[in-house]
């Protein structure tokens, strides 16, 4: 009795998961790897995507907290019907975010394969990416219940402080 030779699907499975190992190596890439001129335009990207994103985010609360200042309200407005517009300006600040979110997304990850360098940077920036499209949910919400029910909710806010007094 010699060496037996295991079956023919075995060693091709074999094989198979060699080249997976292979693989895998050549795209396991370190920090050394990544040479700060390839992810330059990446950075820069996501950079200009961000102050976009901040800024909408800003004007979007801006606005809804603006809208409570008696004194910037138009004559012939009442305080209630005021908030309740801001409402619809604050949903489209976070449609507006989503889309540059999106945007951002897209143009690091690729939309089918990515470029390494973009993917290593969109790595880096999950987190402010995240607490950037969760918020854009958020503010989307709240504007949109501002935008149907905000003339509601300030009425009965004015009225419960009128009967505090």
């Amino acid at each position: 009795m010699g060496f037996m030779r295991p079956p023919r699907f075995l060693w091709a499975w074999g094989n198979l998961a060699a080249m997976i190992r292979r693989f895998q190596g050549e795209l396991n890439v370190t920090d050394q790897e990544y040479p700060a001129e390839k992810l330059k335009p990446f950075n820069d990207e996501a950079r200009k995507c961000f102050v976009k994103i901040w800024i909408s985010l800003a004007i979007s609360v801006a606005v809804l907290v603006l809208a409570l200042i008696p004194g910037l309200i138009p004559s012939g407005q009442t305080l209630p019907s005021w908030f309740q517009r801001s409402g619809s300006l604050t949903t489209i600040g976070a449609v507006i975010v989503g889309i540059y979110a999106t945007r951002m997304r897209d143009h690091l990850e690729g939309k089918f394969m990515g470029d390494l360098y973009g993917i290593e940077v969109f790595k880096r920036v999950k987190l402010p990416f995240t607490i950037a499209t969760v918020s854009a949910f958020v503010l989307s919400v709240v504007g949109t219940i501002v935008w149907g029910y905000g003339d509601l909710l300030v009425s009965s806010a004015l009225t419960g402080l009128c009967q505090a007094r």
